[in-house]
């Protein structure tokens, strides 16, 4: 099976540069690769870890998917995969989720009033949302597409047009930080996750979301997978949480 011919002419994945993965990008075991299809038709190699996490492999390479994301070939497939979810109907959504996750993370008394950074944010209506129920001293949007940025500086937002992997360790520190809807896109995910702790003064919020194999998450983690990179990575866990009838889990960090 390949990928429709729409797919195809919006990106050709079979042309891109990719990386053999040997080992686990969490724990460093070995794993082999077994060929998958992906949701738009895409022929893809994926492999399974026993610490909870898999992942794509072969996988692109970091600099093509941030060349996938900052042409606005991401965004152009979701489109023509989910015509109905327009730019005003995922601004819907994410308003929806952020206010979701603010009242959780108010009942658990989470620090307000702070400077916060949205690590993958996008357009910022996370942020925007979350900001409602629990204000922020400053917010801050990092994302490698300058296309999504836009909106966050129409919302008043500062920005940072790059990825976690990459983003400068002398930024903040922060009192607060969520990554949403984020960290199944990382190429590097301890990369990401200890620059964020070195940027952080406070409190994190990371989430993750049950889904089928896709070209443009590179990785697929459960909690337990998602607990062992925190772990890893210096961060103490401090509450789980499951929104979305438990499609989504989320895990709170200090």
């Amino acid at each position: 099976m390949s990928a429709l011919p729409t797919y195809s002419a919006i990106f050709d994945y079979a042309a891109q540069p990719k990386v053999d993965l040997r080992h686990c990008p969490v724990c460093g075991r070995y794993n082999l690769a077994h060929q998958q299809v992906d949701r738009f038709g895409y022929e893809i190699g994926a492999s399974a870890c026993v610490c909870g996490v898999s992942y794509l492999n072969p996988r692109m390479t970091t600099e093509a998917y941030a060349q996938f994301y900052a042409s606005g070939a991401y965004r152009a497939l979701i489109q023509a995969k989910y015509p109905q979810n327009g730019a005003a109907r995922r601004a819907a959504v994410q308003s929806q989720y952020g206010a979701m996750l603010a009242i959780h993370l108010k009942h658990r008394g989470v620090a307000s009033r702070v400077d916060l950074l949205d690590a993958g944010g996008g357009t910022g209506a996370v942020a925007e949302a979350l900001t409602r129920t629990l204000p922020m001293r400053s917010v801050t949007v990092l994302d490698p597409s300058a296309r999504e940025l836009w909106a966050a500086v129409d919302r008043g937002y500062r920005t940072i047009e790059a990825p976690i992997e990459q983003m400068p360790t002398t930024l903040g520190p922060y009192g607060a930080i969520i990554c949403t809807q984020t960290i199944d896109h990382l190429c590097e995910p301890l990369e990401a996750l200890e620059r964020l702790r070195a940027v952080s003064k406070g409190w994190f919020w990371v989430d993750i979301v049950e889904c089928g194999w896709k070209i443009d998450h590179p990785l697929y983690w459960t909690l337990r997978g998602l607990k062992e990179a925190l772990r890893r990575t210096g961060w103490t866990v401090k509450d789980t949480i499951r929104l979305d009838g438990g499609r989504r889990a989320g895990v709170l960090c200090g």
